[in-house]
């Protein structure tokens, strides 16, 4: 009898720990895991940087200008082009890194308003699969 008593205050005991931590701590680190994959993807992507730079020249690639027209003429085109693929380069990558913070947060929204009720679900979805 004895032991029997210790058996469920054991499990007893699991099942709060588990409440506790669910309701509680897991909470907390997946909300923190959330916040944490978002800050990566903005500086893992290097945005601020690729934000204030948004209209320099692709790799530093600029022309000297010369003292003919001619010469002025192809560092202007080549100066420019290398500033639009600059632009194209780094809008695109901003672009993606908005994307991919907005796919995180969208996700870790559902799976928040899913959170508190995966305990209840595990206990429902075998007990409506008999019935």
């Amino acid at each position: 009898m004895e032991l029997m008593l210790k058996a469920w205050y054991n499990v007893l005991m699991l099942f709060f720990e588990f409440v506790s931590w669910w309701y509680g701590k897991g909470l907390v680190l997946f909300f923190n895991k959330i916040i944490r994959a978002i800050k990566s993807i903005w500086y893992k992507l290097s945005v601020p940087s690729l934000a204030k730079t948004l209209f320099s020249p692709w790799k530093r690639i600029t022309s000297e200008y010369g003292k003919s027209a001619a010469e002025i003429s192809r560092a202007l085109v080549d100066n420019t082009v290398s500033r639009l693929i600059g632009f194209i380069i780094r809008t695109v990558v901003i672009l993606m890194a908005i994307i991919g913070i907005i796919l995180i947060l969208i996700i870790g929204i559902i799976i928040l308003i899913i959170w508190p009720l995966a305990p209840l679900l595990i206990i429902l979805i075998p007990i409506g699969t008999l019935l």
